[in-house]
């Protein structure tokens, strides 16, 4: 398919996306979107996993930026 070999290699793989090249974007996206918002059921997705099992399926750099997010947007309630 002529299609197909147009597609980006680093974006789809095969018919799904690799959420590894678009997660960080989307993240700083939606922290500069909501900035200071205080908007707590967006902050409530970005927040990390609740348990150990959870956790070992989130990378690491992808965690960190999830907090980076939240704190943006709840920037009133960072101590």
């Amino acid at each position: 398919n002529g299609a197909e070999s147009e597609r980006c290699a680093r974006i789809y793989e095969g018919d799904s996306i690799n959420h590894d090249v678009t997660a960080p974007g989307a993240l700083i996206a939606l922290g500069l979107t909501y900035l200071k918002s205080g908007n707590k059921t967006i902050a409530a997705s970005l927040a990390p996993p609740k348990t150990h099992f959870l956790l070992e399926y989130v990378r690491p750099d992808t965690l960190m930026l999830r907090v980076v997010t939240c704190s943006l947007i709840l920037w009133d309630e960072v101590e």
